[in-house]
């Protein structure tokens, strides 16, 4: 019900700016910023306490159960449908006034897009000088940063005797070709270690070495589709990390190294960040 709530409000918000036959359609991906979204109605019957719920069945002897879950989902409570209506009807506005202003009709839609574009007209630019600047200024949400909050039994690693987090177990070899695997291993800690750090945090880098600025160069990270982590536990907290990365065919030739960072937690000390670091070395065709 919500959902329709929704797309009947933007569709009557194009209609009522003479933009008609819009098919509008609702996706549900929403991350972890809004949860669920009930209706003012639904969210009422859902507050019901467990006394006024047998109550309200014993009056009402067709129905069989109350359904709890989405008011207690609603995190922003029982208006939340209508404020995400409001924002929805405003970004409807402002579309509709850009396909009046620059399209004049949704009949010649396409057509009118070939034409700008072939004027180089920059649809972007005029979209927010002409509609996104005249929408209201609304706080920006907060990042809920659900690692936070950790139900997991404490995380304790260790370390071989006389080595270092991150000191290198396995190190590359000097030259590689592409299309072949570099595998590099360093000591461990456990990945879990980091989670408060995940959102600006990368487990490895792979650099490549720049010449002119006499720096390295960051090429490509654990999001790559190129590179692998792998977390290898072992015994008493001991753990190793190997990082690998499959050398594509349209890699720059150069040197390079691989790093690894992480975080480790030790029994009565606090978690500490730590990174290492292969040795250099070289990528031709």
């Amino acid at each position: 019900m919500a959902g329709r709530r929704i797309r009947e409000a933007i569709k009557n918000e194009f209609e009522a700016h003479m933009t008609t036959e819009m098919n509008v359609v609702l996706s549900g991906l929403c991350n972890i910023y809004t949860h669920y979204i009930t209706t003012y109605e639904e969210y009422q019957v859902c507050k019901l306490t467990a006394l006024s719920q047998r109550l309200f069945l014993m009056s009402n002897p067709f129905l069989t159960s109350v359904q709890r879950y989405e008011a207690a989902s609603t995190i922003f409570g029982p208006h939340t449908l209508s404020a995400y209506i409001q924002l929805f009807r405003g970004l409807a506005k402002a579309i509709a006034e850009v396909i009046k202003r620059y399209f004049c009709c949704t009949e010649n839609l396409l057509q009118r897009v070939f034409q700008l574009r072939a004027a180089n007209f920059t649809l972007e630019y005029h979209l927010f000088q002409g509609t996104v600047r005249d929408l209201p200024n609304i706080p920006e949400p907060p990042i809920f940063n659900v690692t936070s909050l950790n139900f997991l039994p404490i995380v304790v690693d260790a370390k071989p005797l006389g080595r270092n987090y991150g000191d290198v177990l396995q190190d590359v070899q000097p030259k590689y070709r592409m299309g072949e695997v570099v595998d590099v291993r360093f000591v461990g800690a456990n990945p879990r270690n980091s989670a408060e750090n995940m959102t600006t945090f990368t487990f490895l880098t792979v650099e490549k070495y720049d010449n002119t600025s006499e720096s390295w160069k960051v090429m490509y990270d654990d999001a790559s589709w190129d590179t692998r982590f792998v977390w290898q536990k072992g015994n008493w907290g001991r753990s190793t990390a190997v990082v690998e990365w499959h050398i594509s065919n349209n890699t720059e030739p150069g040197t390079y190294r691989i790093q690894y960072f992480g975080h480790s937690k030790e029994l009565l000390s606090s978690i500490r960040a730590f990174s290492g670091s292969s040795s250099q070395f070289e990528v031709s065709d």
